[in-house]
């Protein structure tokens, strides 16, 4: 399971801590701007700077880098000096200022925060990472907090524990750490890691509403990738199957004939592949005509969490709205932490999981719209209090000893140049050439 290839940025490794004193983080946070993904890093950075005095190094995908100057800005905005990168193939990265980890360091310990790393759809690759990571850096000191879980996942997840035993492990909800639990891991309800940076978040995007307020009839945030796809089709969500959901909800919203409904478009997830992600804004150029309200101001979600804490957040959020209707689960948590009540569209069980962990209903559209209301998040907080305890109990004993780290294997292949990850240009080039490639068989 050491089958990776390791990159580094050479100027960061200049000033790497001690093993003995650093902590690896891995988790849904691949280095894609995804609004939640970024909360739940944040928030686990925080805590070992005001917790466990280790010093953070992040661990991400090389198909994250989108140019040259990546690595600076995300070191500016994760607030972190170190970061280090994994490919399943072997790369040429010196055009983007890379260098191959040839001997690393023994690293003492592997913190995996949340997100879905143990579920399903996604526990193949992250499992291989977990298990590159432990060998390639010796780990001795292993937890895991936020993740969602699912049922199926559990005989893989009993084999990986039984060689990579974590001293704790969370679930992020209930469901999720009773599969934990069931496959041999000390396993608590620790909610989600995301949740401290989002309670910041909101009380600075928030700020002087009162003098200025911002009226919002729905906050509106759609995502039509494959991972939203119902249970069965990998090709994503048809944006067309909105439309319906939509109409619904701008009639609900009206204000009369003549005054527009004030709608916030939430964008969460900034990515230009746009062959895997479409999020807000690009679902609703692919709705055409079929996205009814003419008018609307857009936050960038993904952009607010980049920002946080590294500099003033523009207080861009409304205070207040009379309803959300989202695809995703933490723009969700965060209408739910604003007191807005919100429906979680879930066309599969990975959502439906989401949904019923923040004690949403389960009911249509059209029901949430005849009585919405907003849960309150009193007993995930409660859990949570728990889960910080236990954690920093985690860290309270001697520190961890590294064991010798394995030398690397690479995958096989010669070193292919790295090229950032792909985007619109891309995308019609290659329909282009494959246009042309269909024509000269004719």
């Amino acid at each position: 399971m050491n089958r990776l290839a390791w990159y580094v940025d050479e100027e960061a490794c200049r000033d790497r801590p001690s093993g003995d004193r650093a902590v690896l983080l891995l988790g849904g946070y691949q280095g894609f701007a995804n609004f939640g993904d970024v909360l739940q890093l944040k928030g686990v950075v925080r805590w070992h700077r005001r917790v466990s005095g280790l010093e953070p190094i992040v661990v991400l995908s090389t198909t994250s880098i989108a140019d040259r100057g990546f690595h600076d800005r995300l070191r500016s905005w994760l607030g972190v000096r170190q970061l280090v990168y994994w490919s399943e193939r072997p790369l040429d990265v010196q055009a983007v200022g890379l260098t191959e980890l040839r001997h690393a360091p023994a690293i003492g310990h592997l913190h995996v925060f949340g997100g879905e790393c143990l579920a399903s759809r996604w526990l193949g690759v992250f499992l291989t990472l977990i298990e590159s990571t432990h060998a390639r850096f010796g780990v001795g000191h292993y937890v895991l907090s936020g993740q969602q879980a699912d049922l199926t996942a559990v005989p893989r997840l009993r084999e990986h524990f039984n060689r990579h035993p974590p001293i704790v492990a969370g679930g992020r909800d209930p469901e999720s750490a009773d599969h934990i639990a069931a496959a041999g891991a000390p396993a608590a309800y620790s909610f989600d890691d995301a949740l401290e940076p989002l309670d910041q978040l909101v009380a600075e995007a928030t700020r002087h509403q009162d003098l200025e307020p911002r009226r919002a009839d729905a906050l509106i945030h759609l995502n039509t990738s494959y991972y939203t796809a119902a249970d069965g089709d990998r090709n994503g969500q048809p944006a067309t199957s909105l439309v319906g959901d939509l109409r619904a909800l701008a009639r609900a919203v009206a204000r009369s004939d003549v005054e527009p409904a004030e709608v916030v478009v939430l964008q969460a997830f900034d990515d230009r592949r746009v062959d895997e992600i479409s999020d807000s804004l690009g679902t609703i150029v692919e709705l055409e005509d079929g996205f009814p309200f003419p008018a609307y101001r857009v936050v960038d979600l993904a952009r607010l969490a980049l920002e946080l804490a590294r500099r003033p957040v523009a207080a861009t959020l409304p205070s207040s709205a009379r309803l959300a209707y989202t695809c995703s689960y933490h723009v969700t948590l965060l209408c739910t932490v604003l007191g807005i009540p919100c429906f979680l569209r879930a066309e599969n069980s990975f959502y439906r999981q989401k949904r019923a962990l923040l004690g949403l209903s389960a009911g249509t559209l059209t029901q949430f719209l005849r009585c919405p209301e907003a849960p309150t998040l009193e007993r995930q907080r409660c859990a949570r209090e728990d889960w910080l305890n236990r954690l920093e109990a985690a860290y309270g004993g001697a520190r961890a000893v590294a064991g010798r780290p394995a030398r690397g294997t690479p995958p096989d292949g010669a070193a292919a140049p790295l090229e950032p990850k792909p985007g619109i240009a891309a995308l019609r080039s290659s329909l282009r050439r494959g246009v042309t490639s269909d024509q000269r068989t004719r």
